[in-house]
């Protein structure tokens, strides 16, 4: 015996009655399953459809499709800290990194314009501004990435697990939000800033955090679906 579309369709609404709310997984965990109860049926064909999934899905043990979910999204998190890691050593090849140093030299220069008193004020203001930009960037993305039109209506559209992970990607928010402290907790509040290295290296970490933010927010978001398309036959599907 053979599943059914009717029978596929249930194990996707299982899968997600079960916490597993990422397409891809729930299609790797539906094949999974499928064979498992073609399998049973081959020695017994009177073995009712949801006996055969109960069977099979204990076989997952107590935590159920947990520790496949959390498996998967490890993998797919090592992924895509790869993707960032291979984008931002992009950066620092010729002639990319000479606009870099460039622009290095216009924040230094601007912070050497800014009064000493207000330098570390400054800088608190311009990495809350990014934060604050990538955070825009990233609802933006979340909201356009969870919809899709399918005649004529706007309907949820199933969500894979590295394009959710590249629509968050709220890490970087948190760093961005300790950086925003480090200036205050390492001079002190109210502190002057005056030494041209300290400035300069502030400088270099400014530069190399508004690349990473670029990245994670404009480019990884713009090239998701390249990935995904290369990656997964249904996702093409579904963005005919």
């Amino acid at each position: 015996m053979k599943l059914t579309k009717r029978h596929i369709d249930h194990l996707y609404h299982f899968t997600s009655k079960h916490y597993v709310e990422h397409f891809d997984v729930q299609t790797e965990l539906v094949d999974h399953l499928a064979n498992g109860i073609e399998l049973q049926w081959q020695g017994n064909p009177n073995l009712s459809f949801e006996n055969a999934l109960q069977v099979e899905f204990k076989k997952f043990g107590v935590c159920g499709f947990a520790d496949v979910v959390a498996e998967k999204t490890k993998a797919m998190n090592k992924r895509y800290y790869k993707l960032i890691w291979i984008f931002f050593k992009s950066y620092f090849s010729w002639p990319k990194v000479i606009v870099l140093i460039l622009f290095t030299a216009l924040v230094f220069s601007g912070l050497n314009i800014i009064s000493a008193p207000y330098r570390i004020d400054a800088i608190v203001i311009c990495y809350m501004i990014l934060v604050l930009t990538g955070f825009v960037f990233l609802i933006k993305s979340m909201r356009r990435r969870k919809t899709m039109i399918a005649n004529n209506k706007v309907v949820k559209k199933p969500i894979f697990l590295l394009e959710d992970i590249i629509s968050k990607t709220g890490n970087v928010g948190f760093i961005g939000i300790s950086l925003v402290q480090l200036p205050n907790l390492i001079f002190g509040h109210g502190s002057t800033l005056t030494s041209s290295s300290i400035i300069l290296v502030i400088s270099i970490i400014t530069v190399l955090f508004i690349v990473l933010l670029y990245i994670v927010h404009i480019v990884l978001p713009g090239r998701a679906h390249e990935f995904l398309s290369n990656e997964y036959e249904e996702y093409r599907l579904l963005n005919v």
